[in-house]
């Protein structure tokens, strides 16, 4: 599965990659691709009950409330904007794959979907700590319209393959410039967050604090935190949380996930429908 998502990403385009080539990459043979997968879009659906298993374990830790208690608002918007952007970059050839067949499926939609609502459930918890006198309603919309805005302009990005205006912009000035229009976009719509200090907006990091999470590290100025590998964190702490040994095999005492690599044991109820 690691090798598949790797050659995925590096050729940019899933239907760019022969189901040959998906087995040299796996070190087996095509014979064994058929033995575990229907076809090539069984493997499509396995990687992305995979990615959704891995985005639900990031919010759980990235989106945690003790990780940002102490963390400003601003910061806290750059941080998430700034994985956002890393991760699509990163993942950019399975990404696009999986929102085309969303465009046209509804068993990617529904999967996709049910991931947004949490990541923005997670994300209202977060700043309803800072708004304690907005409503719940008014601080859903608010994280709803900024998720829109953020994954937007990304998919519209995985769409076009690059930006539909033709003005092409380094991750550093896209995460710039999307988290300020969130933090913006929030306090006019909300007003300034409680406690928070004015902080220049066009640092997109999370300065070091006791509340950020673990997986980043310092960046070149010192200053502020820049995220390791999305792909190298989410799945390292996706694979130990589901038992799985160094060869990727996982462990059958779990009773939940068991064989990513051929889809049984996923739960997920169309997982049996695209493997064998």
């Amino acid at each position: 599965m690691t090798a598949a998502r790797r050659l995925i990403d590096k050729r940019g385009s899933y239907d760019a990659v022969s189901i040959a080539e998906l087995a040299r990459a796996s070190n087996t043979s095509v014979g064994s691709f058929y033995n575990r997968y229907r076809d090539k879009d069984g493997l499509l659906h396995v990687l992305h009950l995979e990615l959704c298993a891995e985005g639900k374990l990031t919010i759980e830790t990235m989106l945690a409330p003790a990780r940002w208690s102490t963390v400003e608002m601003p910061l806290l918007i750059g941080a998430f904007v700034e994985f956002a952007v890393t991760s699509y970059k990163e993942q950019h050839g399975l990404r696009r794959a999986l929102l085309l067949a969303a465009s046209t499926r509804s068993e990617f939609r529904v999967r996709a979907i049910e991931l947004s609502r949490q990541t923005c459930s997670a994300l209202t918890v977060l700043i309803a700590s800072r708004y304690t006198q907005v409503s719940r309603d008014a601080l859903r919309t608010a994280v709803d319209l900024c998720h829109c805005t953020v994954y937007g302009v990304l998919d519209q990005s995985l769409l076009y393959q690059g930006p539909a205006s033709g003005n092409p912009l380094a991750d550093a000035t896209l995460t710039a410039e999307l988290s300020m229009m969130c933090v913006a976009y929030l306090e006019a719509r909300l007003g300034p967050s409680g406690g928070d200090r004015r902080t220049s907006s066009r640092c997109t990091s999370a300065a070091p604090s006791t509340g950020a999470p673990s997986f980043w590290v310092a960046s070149e100025c010192g200053s502020c935190l820049r995220p390791q590998s999305v792909v190298s964190v989410t799945r390292s702490a996706y694979l130990q949380r589901a038992h799985v040994d160094h060869a990727g095999s996982f462990d059958p005492a779990c009773g939940r996930v068991r064989d990513v690599a051929c889809g049984r044991g996923l739960d997920d109820e169309h997982a049996a429908h695209f493997v064998s």
